[in-house]
């Protein structure tokens, strides 16, 4: 958006690099779905084969683990895309208010 229109605000930078993370986020959470199910899959059907009571299964220390590893994978993909577009468009705006006060080689 920065390179079709150079005087966009920061703000509307923001909202488009937002806007453009929502659909990333999707497949994020898509793929952190399973790539934890999978990873823990072993732990769980090593659980089932020796035939532990469910409530041993849910003190386990393997079922926290996975969930807090969920939970703190979820909380990284929901925050990555604000803070990637906040600092894009702070850098663009800043970059372009740079380069317009101090250019050296302005004609006129």
């Amino acid at each position: 958006m920065h390179s079709q229109n150079p005087d966009t605000s920061a703000r509307a930078l923001f909202k488009s690099g937002m806007r453009v993370g929502q659909d990333v986020m999707g497949t994020m959470a898509a793929t952190l779905i399973l790539a934890v199910f999978g990873g823990s899959l072993g732990t769980w059907v090593l659980d089932y084969v020796y035939d532990l009571p469910f409530l041993q299964l849910l003190n386990s220390n393997s079922l926290d683990i996975v969930i807090m590893q969920g939970f703190s994978s979820g909380i990284g993909v929901i925050l990555t895309v604000p803070i990637a577009a906040g600092c894009s468009a702070f850098l663009l705006a800043h970059k372009r208010a740079s380069v317009h006060e101090t250019s050296p080689f302005q004609i006129g």
